[in-house]
């Protein structure tokens, strides 16, 4: 949508539709929820998705449709766990023989 008297170029500071459109998009301080279709048992969460912070970690998020016990409205309940670095495979440990061949 354009405003009223504005063209492209006067939103972006670019005369370049392509260069306005191919910009970086900044993810920081969003989420993401997907309904989780895997669900095979009632502790597995209901909607699952990550979360990026200001400073770029990344979370995962779990949550669950929650009904109050007093008959409230619906509302989501989760958990959010930091994502690990995927840590290489330690090489093989090799056993040492005590014993000296001479």
């Amino acid at each position: 949508m354009f405003l009223k008297g504005y063209g492209w170029h006067s939103l972006t500071g670019s005369n370049n539709f392509k260069e306005a459109e191919m910009a970086e998009y900044d993810n920081r301080n969003t989420f993401t929820l997907f309904r989780n279709n895997k669900k095979t048992d009632e502790k597995h969460a209901d909607f699952n998705g990550t979360f990026t912070d200001a400073d770029g970690n990344e979370y995962w998020l779990n949550a669950w449709s929650r009904t109050p016990k007093n008959g409230g409205e619906k509302f989501l309940g989760g958990t959010v766990k930091r994502k690990e670095a995927k840590k290489e495979s330690a090489p093989a440990k090799r056993e040492l023989d005590d014993e000296v061949p001479f």
